[in-house]
């Protein structure tokens, strides 16, 4: 938050100048204040073949968020579900995912194994190479919104056989899996600073890198710039009537 201090002055103010001032003021005041987390985590149904390891839900932070941080959790390989955010509120966002699989290791054969993120590096979700992209998307957004998505993918032990490119919203980077048991920004986990398009959407492209065998997805932390309540718009509503008020005074003492 920032704070605003105003300098009043003796001369008389129109009671329209006032008010379209306080609406400035109001409009500056609602401005981003404070940010809001939705954590995707793609959780294994298991059963063995190819969905492997049933996956553990997972709860807490990653590159951003702390303890206690709730995550959506999602079992099928295709769908659509309204998301919340890291705190259980409803966030008005709705995530779409369409992948070749969701798969889960033994959590003894992740690189995670010996940290608090085991549960959420177990499984992912995947394609292959020749396989069509994994899509995923976010919808509901303001248009032009300010984003931070972070998308983690690492499968096998960071087997180097596997890395993704990923494109959001048009711009695209890399991940070549390495062996590591942290988070490596570039090897198991990307970061997408942009703003939702002109729909309120965040659209996901994920491939399998060249000269890769596949793409993983294990989960993705979306950070999004929330205005505040608009209490700065009632307050100046109420400044506003204080000014009516007090020019209706003035005319009747001209009277």
């Amino acid at each position: 938050m920032f704070h605003l201090s105003l300098a009043l002055t003796a001369r008389p103010a129109t009671t329209t100048g006032l008010a379209a001032g306080i609406a400035a003021v109001a409009l500056l005041l609602a401005g981003p204040a404070h940010a809001a987390l939705i954590d995707v985590q793609f959780q294994s149904p298991g059963g063995g073949g190819s969905s492997g390891t049933t996956g553990v839900a997972y709860t807490g932070g990653a590159v951003v968020g702390g303890a206690g941080d709730s995550w959506n959790h999602i079992q099928t390989s295709s769908g659509s579900m309204a998301v919340n955010t890291s705190t259980g509120a409803v966030s008005g966002i709705t995530f779409t995912w369409s992948t070749s699989g969701i798969y889960g290791l033994s959590p003894g054969s992740s690189t995670f194994a010996a940290t608090s993120y085991v549960n959420l590096m177990q499984s992912f979700a995947v394609t292959h190479s020749g396989n069509p992209a994994m899509s995923l998307g976010y919808h509901g957004l303001t248009p032009g919104q300010a984003f931070s998505l972070y998308i983690y993918g690492q499968s096998d032990g960071g087997s180097p056989n596997y890395g993704s490119t990923i494109t959001v919203n048009g711009s695209t980077q890399t991940a070549l899996q390495t062996v590591t048991s942290s988070f490596v920004l570039g090897s198991n986990y990307l970061l997408f600073n942009g703003v939702a398009d002109a729909s309120g959407n965040i659209s996901v492209s994920a491939l399998t890198a060249p000269g890769k065998s596949e793409a993983d997805i294990n989960g993705m932390q979306l950070v999004t710039q929330v205005p505040e309540p608009a209490s700065a718009l009632l307050l100046g509503a109420g400044v506003i009537g204080l000014a009516t008020a007090q020019g209706r005074r003035r005319q009747g003492r001209q009277c």
